[in-house]
């Protein structure tokens, strides 16, 4: 065995174990070299007290002869060369610091130094080899090496680099003075001029190649911001100078060279520049600028929509958002009117273009006619204008000018509210009275629709106060007129306006909480559930490719039933697939839509076996809202093994669904169609199209036909059905409710109401559903979106143009912050002086009502009059018959249109009746006589009825034609009783 030298520090001890000293701070040594280095290198040789450690030594001997190792190490150490820089003190002192620091080297370094017994083991015979060598060279004068490096030299400690770079120079110098004796400095100098030289010639030759490359880039590009920024590589002081580089670049003068300097010196050599600031030179004439603005925006030239809203791009990036505004001038013209202005005032105004360029900066819609709307907002809002144009009739009779304006300031601010920010007020709970949807849609006296309030109602909102204020005032001045016949007329028109405006909020109101309840049938829906949102189609007329005029009149288009199936999939985002029947020839009534359910369903059990439960929804069309169609559900779900579970209808005049998105997508699909040469003049020829490539993703078609034979169902014993918005089947109860989530609901017995029992409905499948090549739609649904307004909080201080994202940022940049104005072109100018004038007309002045700058002020105040619980609900109709001399006006003005081939215009006749007076110069009707244009229109199609009725009477006709023409009679008046009923509900006070 062979044998070892262990150095002991003081702190040594032994464990007990057997051979088992503790390792930190040993130091072993091979004792070959250690005997060999210590005999040379000490001048006493008695001083080094070697312990030769074998396995019979004892701890105690041991321990003993380790300090005395100890105290003859340190007197070699006061003894040793001080001018060599690898005397033995070095050594032997950083012997002892590494070991009392207790940084000994691991594995990783191999050493004969090692402080555990592995480092032993792992010795190679490189390192004895190498000292044996060194030493024998070096006559003794090189301290042995410790250990082998082996973890990368960057990771070492500095120390350790210290050492080795120590050591590494030792043994050169070593090797080189025997090579060339005394000259070993002057060896090592040669050695590393010889590597500089290299690696300058490979540094050279890379740096060529690197030029050229850049030389050639530049040469091929064709953006001079790309030359600069290639150039400014090559053209530093310290690399090329101006004279070399225009001889590598033919051409290039000394200004590019300065501008790619330059560039490096901004951005950094190569690198790319960053964002331009603009700069705007605002050289237009400010005063003729004003006087311009000041003609364009007259408040005369613009009407403030109550609804909907535009964004204004700025140049900076920023966007501004204003209120929908129509300027009911076109350019031209308001242009034309500017110009005749400047020339009657001796004003000499900006260029055109410049002008056209303004009116286009302070952009506004244009007036357009709309189509469609919904009747009862449209009411309201038509019942705001007429009072408007009743405050001027008040000006002209006496009334104060600074009242009427506060009157149009506060009709204009209504109008803006109830259509744009009283949905967003709306809650089930809620302090106001106009707010709550309990408050304002339990019933009064039935506590099964009525929900309780937890809260009080003590608050009033100033914005929807208005109304109140609004009545009050517009009273008082009707009041003050002399004349009885006009006041009396007044009051009569205000009574009913207002009363337009009222069922218009109420609307609002409904129509909120309806929505409610598919907002919440979509986040509830579970995987085995399915919503069916269901919708007529308009008839779509037949269209060809290459169509004649006499194709073109006498149309009769094709019937087409859409319905939505969202579910949820496994990934829980929503998904659709879209039932679309297409017929024939059918009547759209409750048997077509029950026919086209039962077929929906029997479908989605085939394709989708997963499904257990469906929800239903609708609009109110009279062939959904039927007390046969919710009767029937029971057997439908029986005979499909689908359960129907509820049928919720939307808000009358508000039945947008997703079904009429789909339809624009199938329409498209149609239109695309007969675009590539087909024609669609049959349902075939719609399905075809529809399905046609890659058809509309989710949609199937089938072509059908309704079997009239088996309608078992013709009546029921439901009441009140124009009531019932919400229904729920459970097993054979539907539970109804008035309004969706207020109150437990009214259960009707099925067996109490059922006439007789609707049988399978037999519907006819001429072309069943076929599953698309993408057999499903995504719908689109972000959840969690928060989103971070902007440019809201602006700076208060006068001419800082700072603007901040939360009320905090504001605060701390009015506190800490500097205060700043920021360049702007002129054109980002105008639209922001564009945007606080449309914003400053929209709200009613403070001497009328106060209003916060808030969503909604809401403040106490018992002095207001309270609300009556219900007053949202749908009012009972009231059914008033004409009276005769109503009747006898009405013939009178028909026959005259009959005789003279002038048709009357009922919009005329409803202004003749109101002023039509006898001979003494008195009122010829009451104003509880007046008809509507609506009414009177409902009275003349009667009466065209029936004459046509009579003529075909009187003319003989051949037998065999009887029947069809009796037929066609019934459906004409089975039609105009259905268009008379919708017209009654619609313009009769609800």
């Amino acid at each position: 065995m062979e044998e070892e030298v262990i150095l002991l520090t003081p702190e040594s001890q032994y464990n007990g174990k057997g051979r088992g000293w503790e390792e930190h701070n040993f130091v072993y040594v091979s004792a070959p070299s250690y005997s060999i280095w210590m005999a040379q290198c000490c001048k006493d040789a008695s001083s080094a007290q070697i312990c030769k450690n074998t396995s019979d030594d004892t701890p105690e001997a041991t321990l003993q002869q380790s300090r005395n190792l100890q105290t003859s190490t340190e007197n070699y150490a006061e003894q040793c060369h001080s001018e060599t820089e690898n005397s033995a003190e070095q050594c032997h002192s950083e012997t002892l610091s590494q070991t009392d620091e207790s940084t000994t080297y691991t594995l990783s370094q191999e050493s004969s130094w090692s402080t555990s017994l592995e480092g032993q083991i792992h010795l190679t015979d490189g390192i004895e080899n190498l000292n044996n060598t060194l030493m024998s060279l070096s006559g003794g004068q090189v301290s042995p090496i410790k250990f082998q490096l082996k973890t990368p030299l960057r990771e070492v400690q500095s120390s350790t680099r210290r050492y080795l770079k120590r050591k590494a120079k030792e043994v050169v110098h070593t090797v080189l003075n025997h090579l060339a004796p005394g000259q070993s400095s002057d060896m090592f100098q040669l050695l590393y001029e010889d590597n500089c030289h290299e690696d300058t010639e490979q540094s050279d030759k890379t740096e060529l190649e690197i030029t050229d490359t850049i030389l050639q880039l530049y040469c091929e590009a064709e953006n001079n911001a790309l030359k600069r920024q290639l150039l400014s590589l090559l053209s530093l002081p310290n690399a090329h100078s101006k004279s070399k580089l225009q001889k590598l670049i033919p051409g290039l003068t000394k200004w590019e060279i300065d501008q790619s300097r330059a560039h490096a010196a901004s951005h950094g050599a190569g690198s790319l520049p960053g964002p331009m600031e603009p700069g705007y030179r605002n050289r237009m004439n400010k005063e003729k600028l004003e006087h311009a603005l000041s003609f364009f925006l007259d408040p005369k030239f613009h009407q403030i929509c109550s609804y909907g809203t535009k964004d204004l791009h700025c140049d900076n990036g920023q966007t501004v958002t204003i209120p929908q505004v129509v300027r009911t001038t076109c350019h031209s013209s308001l242009l034309q009117m500017y110009k005749s202005y400047c020339s009657e005032t001796g004003f000499v105004p900006l260029s055109d273009s410049t002008l056209y360029k303004i009116l286009s900066t302070c952009s506004a819609s244009k007036r357009t006619n709309l189509t469609g709307l919904d009747n009862i907002a449209t009411d309201g809002a038509a019942a705001v204008d007429d009072l408007i144009k009743m405050c001027d009739q008040l000006k002209g009779l006496g009334s104060e000018t600074n009242t009427v304006a506060n009157l149009t300031t506060a009709l204009k601010s209504l109008k803006m509210y109830l259509k744009s920010e009283y949905k967003f007020s709306v809650g089930l709970s809620s302090g106001c009275q106009d707010h709550c949807l309990k408050f304002a849609l339990s019933h009064p006296t039935n506590v099964l629709l009525q929900e309780e309030c937890d809260h009080s109602h003590e608050e009033i909102c100033g914005k929807c106060n208005i109304l109140n204020e609004i009545n009050s005032a517009l009273f008082n001045e009707i009041q003050n007129i002399r004349t009885s016949d006009v006041a009396e007329e007044l009051a009569l028109t205000a009574e009913k306006a207002l009363e337009k405006i009222s069922d218009w909020k109420a609307h609002i109101l409904r129509t909120q909480n309806q929505e409610e309840g598919r907002y919440r049938a979509l986040e509830e829906l579970q995987p085995h559930q399915l919503l069916i949102i269901m919708d007529w189609a308009m008839k779509f007329l037949p269209a060809l490719y290459r169509e004649k005029q006499s194709d073109f009149f006498g149309q009769k288009g094709m019937s087409w039933h859409v319905s939505v199936a969202i579910f949820r999939a496994e990934d829980g985002s929503l998904k659709h697939k879209t039932f679309n029947h297409t017929f024939r020839a059918v009547r759209q009534d409750w048997f077509a839509v029950a026919s086209a359910i039962e077929h929906i369903l029997k479908s989605i059990r085939v394709q989708m076996p997963g499904i257990e439960e469906v929800f239903l929804r609708s609009d109110n069309a009279g062939c959904y809202h039927c007390g046969c169609l919710w009767l029937s559900m029971h057997g439908i779900s029986e005979r499909t093994g689908i359960s129907i579970v509820r049928y919720d209808f939307s808000e009358p005049q508000a039945g947008k669904s997703y079904c009429d998105a789909k339809i624009a997508h199938m329409r498209s699909k149609l239109r695309m169609f007969v675009s590539s040469g087909e024609n669609v003049t049959t349902p075939f020829d719609m399905k075809k199209a529809i399905m046609d490539g890659s058809g509309v993703a989710g949609c199937q078609c089938a072509v059908v036909e309704v079997d009239r034979k088996n309608q078992t169902m013709t009546s029921h014993c439901i009441k009140g059905i124009t009531n019932i918005n919400n229904l729920a089947f459970e097993g054979d109860d539907i539970i109804a409710w008035h309004s969706f989530s207020i109150g437990i609901g009214i259960k009707i017995k099925r067996e109490d109401v059922l006439k007789s029992e609707q049988l399978d409905t037999g519907l006819i499948i001429l072309s069943d559903f076929e599953e698309p090549s993408k057999n499903y739609g995504v719908i689109s649904h972000i959840k969690n979106c928060s989103v971070t307004p902007t440019s809201i909080f602006h700076c208060s201080e006068l001419g800082c143009n700072q603007q901040f994202s939360s009320y905090q940022i504001l605060q701390e940049h009015i506190l800490l912050d500097r205060h700043v104005q920021e360049k702007t072109s002129t054109y980002d100018a105008l639209r922001h002086h564009w945007s606080e004038l449309c914003n400053s007309n929209l709200f009613i002045s403070k001497q009328l009502v106060q209003i916060g700058r808030d969503h909604h002020t809401l403040v106490k105040n018992s002095s207001v009059e309270k609300l009556q619980q219900r007053w949202a609900l749908k009012k009972t109709r009231k059914f008033a018959r004409f009276s005769s001399k109503a009747k006898d006006f009405l013939h009178r003005v028909f026959q005259e249109g009959e005789e003279s081939g002038r048709k009357a215009i009922p919009v005329e006749v409803s202004q003749r009746m109101k002023s039509l007076r006898n001979s003494t110069g008195e009122k010829f009707f009451n104003p509880d006589e007046w008809l509507q244009p609506s009414q009177i229109n409902s009275f003349f199609s009667r009466l065209s009825l029936n004459a046509k009725a009579k003529d075909i009477k009187d003319e003989p006709e051949e037998d065999d034609h009887l029947r069809e023409i009796l037929q066609s009679i019934y459906e004409e008046e089975e039609r105009d009783s259905i268009r008379d009923a919708m017209t009654l509900e619609l313009d009769s006070p609800i």
